[in-house]
């Protein structure tokens, strides 16, 4: 599943570089080198207990990849996120999504309201990229 998943996403890829017509070749280039940093993370993301639910690739004038991921909250507490951060310390990509996640985590449990069991990961690859945590049930696609 990994393998596809990362297979997937380097596809994705290969397709924008084939429609991506309108994007000059620095900024395709570079939208293309940041599918490949994600194609690496994805894979991660799942061995680290997240599910992917939902995959769709764009191709206008501003291309991108949206992923949506589903995860139990019980698997991303405070301890386990301080030890994926040190374990990903130099990869920029990953702490990017591990610091959302410790951040939005942090902030609900602030508010005292009544845990949620599931957690919703939305990552939209393009320019600019977003990283988006979902405590409850999942948005509307």
């Amino acid at each position: 599943m990994i393998d596809k998943v990362k297979k997937t996403i380097l596809q994705a890829g290969d397709l924008l570089k084939e429609q991506a017509g309108n994007l000059s070749g620095t900024a395709l280039e570079r939208l293309i080198d940041i599918f490949e940093d994600w194609a690496e993370v994805f894979p991660e993301l799942v061995n680290y207990g997240f599910t992917l639910v939902n995959f769709s690739l764009s191709v206008g004038l501003s291309p991108g990849m949206t992923i949506f991921m589903s995860g139990k909250t019980e698997h991303f507490q405070e301890e386990r996120l301080k030890e994926l951060l040190e374990e990903n310390a130099g990869n920029k990509t990953m702490l990017s999504v591990l610091k959302t996640l410790q951040t939005t985590t942090s902030l609900y449990e602030k508010t005292t309201l009544e845990p949620c069991e599931n957690m919703y990961l939305k990552i939209v690859i393009g320019i600019p990229p977003e990283i988006k945590v979902t405590f409850g049930e999942m948005e509307l696609l």
